[in-house]
């Protein structure tokens, strides 16, 4: 079967794409697992706000100090929506966890980022 067949195949099969299948978060079923430890035990919230907090710096150059909770992410930290999306990107592969578009546009602070990883890793704020 050519690629873009496969590619297709998939996109239009029934198989769930959120967890539980039929509805809830889109979400790792096996929890937020570090991309870079594929056997690891899932990591906690703070340990998986820790990376989130560490990847806007690295792939920002921001000064960490600039990194909180209440930090917006155009006005405060100057990222733009170009920049949004290579943070999702980034976010996703690091935690192994889906970020719906929907969700993603409505992050405009460091905490709302936080309050889903927090969600997803079943956590309250």
């Amino acid at each position: 079967m050519p690629a873009d067949e496969g590619v297709r195949a998939f996109r239009d099969s029934s198989a769930p794409r959120t967890w539980p299948p039929g509805g809830g978060i889109d979400a790792n079923p096996m929890g937020l697992v570090p991309m870079n430890c594929p056997m690891s035990e899932p990591l906690t919230a703070d340990q998986a706000i820790q990376i989130v907090d560490q990847t806007l710096v690295n792939e920002f150059e921001l000064e960490p100090s600039r990194v909180h909770p209440q930090a917006r992410m155009r006005e405060d930290l100057g990222l733009d929506s170009l920049d949004a999306v290579d943070l999702i990107v980034a976010l996703e592969k690091a935690l192994r966890v889906e970020i719906p578009e929907t969700i993603a546009r409505e992050m405009r602070t460091v905490g709302d980022v936080h309050a889903y990883i927090r969600r997803v890793a079943g956590e309250s704020q």
